[in-house]
């Protein structure tokens, strides 16, 4: 829901050091095309803020979900909380007919690893990511 997106950029920038703001994450996601609110599963914290979050994404295509991004807030972590959602979306993925799943990762994010090793996933492939400075 677009009045989420504050408490999404604030979750995401404490779970990956990014800079959302909540205009821009609204415009930049979740105003785009293929955007659906019900693929963006969050968990909320007793205090409202959003603790962790799995975005799965449905290809009916070729029966394939693919979770981008997943985080946990820092201030949540080792709760489960990101492999509740994980789950959770999982379960909607089958419902919809996907028949396999898949996710990216940092290779230098050990948590990241364990938690889809944990769920089922296994290596496949494994890609270069390249970056440009600023300036």
């Amino acid at each position: 829901m677009p009045q989420d997106a504050p408490g999404l950029a604030e979750a995401r920038n404490a779970a990956f050091g990014d800079d959302w703001t909540g205009p821009l994450h609204r415009s930049a996601v979740m105003e785009r095309p293929g955007y659906d609110p019900a693929d963006e599963i969050v968990v909320q914290a007793p205090d409202g803020r959003i603790a962790a979050f799995a975005v799965g994404w449905l290809d009916g295509r070729n029966a394939t979900g693919h979770f981008e991004p997943v985080g946990t807030h820092p201030a949540f972590q080792r709760r489960g909380l990101a492999r509740a959602a994980m789950l959770h979306a999982m379960r909607r993925m089958r419902a919809a007919g996907m028949t396999a799943v898949t996710v990216n990762h940092d290779a230098d994010n050990v948590a990241a690893r364990e938690l889809y090793r944990s769920l089922g996933f296994v290596r496949r492939h494994e890609t270069y990511g390249y970056r440009r400075p600023a300036g």
